[in-house]
């Protein structure tokens, strides 16, 4: 993560709609300090919370605007390289390979880390298989306050507990009001996913949740 391209995209950025900056900010948070990024579409709509196409429709349009440019790779993630990258001007959009600082081939569709010029790109390691899961609790939770301590109640759980979490999220019985729907955190320190359910749910008193 780049501290200096989430500031650029967060406050440098402007003219764009609300989800173009969404997207760009999701893209920003992957970024290294040369900004390149290589997240995958489905990483890309979990974390924005858009789907595929409005997703697609933002990147078309971030790219018009001169805001990133995308370079292709056969079988992997294509890299992203935001407007703050000194290589910027340098990147063909949409090409398999670049020509770019000393004038040297990189052919990026063949490699995991790539030298362009003075400047060496290192594929990230992949994410720990816990935040995989988390993404896909907190995309299915409706009611998304507390994310840094969710993210860490949720850290804590066991590898089965999460799958268990997981399993059990997308049939649980919410209210309707969502005042009564507990924090996430409280959600999972709590083992909610566990308690006996009634059939039916009320208005107004949520079934005795408690925030």
């Amino acid at each position: 993560m780049s501290i200096q391209a989430i500031n650029w995209a967060l406050n440098e950025v402007s003219g764009i709609s609300a989800t173009q900056k969404c997207i760009l900010l999701t893209i920003a948070d992957r970024a290294d300090s040369n900004g390149y990024c290589y997240p995958s579409y489905q990483d890309i709509c979990v974390r924005s919370c858009a789907n595929r196409k409005t997703v697609a429709t933002a990147l078309k349009a971030l790219e018009e605007a001169s805001l990133l440019k995308k370079i292709k790779r056969f079988n992997k993630s294509t890299i992203y390289c935001l407007a703050i990258s000194s290589d910027f001007g340098l990147i063909e959009i949409g090409s398999s390979s670049t020509d770019i600082g000393t004038g040297g081939s990189t052919d990026i569709g063949t490699f995991s880390s790539t030298d362009i010029g003075t400047l060496t790109i290192i594929e990230p390691p992949k994410e720990p298989s816990w935040r995989s899961r988390f993404d896909e609790f907190w995309f299915n939770y409706p009611k998304k306050v507390g994310k840094p301590k969710a993210e860490q109640s949720f850290k804590n759980l066991t590898v089965k507990d999460q799958k268990a979490l997981l399993s059990a999220i997308g049939g649980y019985q919410f209210s309707t009001d969502r005042q009564y729907i507990p924090f996430p955190a409280t959600f999972i320190n709590q083992r909610r996913w566990e308690d006996e359910q009634e059939k039916t749910t009320t208005t107004g008193s949520g079934g005795g949740f408690e925030i």
